[in-house]
């Protein structure tokens, strides 16, 4: 995978240009839907990527890093637990939400995905998240 050759500092900025990158898959959004029919998923994701570039307007990413990786020879213990809040469907939760789940994983903290119980327009529900998971890690992470 990509990601698993990248430095750890250069793959948490990626993996949160992800996150960002893949939420605006709001398919109630008339931008997104106007992106949707001028190219596929994946360009679009690209496109948003290459939009969430630093400084962002709410930019605690450094904050975020050091808590996450240390400062000098001082590694931070895990965090114990992560919730983490998925909500669009699609891209939102597999190009953004499943790999920082991945990540926190590989560091030793519990993840809990959450999602609501009924969908707003193209949310992901709680019923369907385990088998999206599922699925996930079946095609892309074999190898954890």
């Amino acid at each position: 995978m990509e990601l698993d050759s990248m430095t750890e500092e250069t793959r948490l900025l990626t993996l949160i240009e992800g996150v960002l990158a893949a939420n605006i898959f709001d398919w109630g959004s008339r931008a997104c839907v106007d992106l949707y029919h001028k190219g596929t998923i994946i360009e679009i994701y690209r496109m948003s990527r290459n939009k969430m570039q630093r400084p962002w307007r709410v930019d605690d990413f450094d904050v975020f890093k050091e808590r996450m990786l240390g400062s000098g020879d001082k590694k931070p213990r895990p965090h114990k637990r992560a919730l983490l809040f998925v909500d669009n469907s699609g891209a939102d939760v597999i190009l953004g939400m499943l790999p920082l789940a991945r990540e926190l994983l590989r560091r030793g903290t519990e993840v809990v995905l959450v999602a609501n119980s009924l969908p707003a327009l193209n949310d992901v529900t709680a019923m369907e998240l385990p088998e999206i998971v599922a699925e996930a890690a079946k095609v892309g992470f074999k190898h954890d």
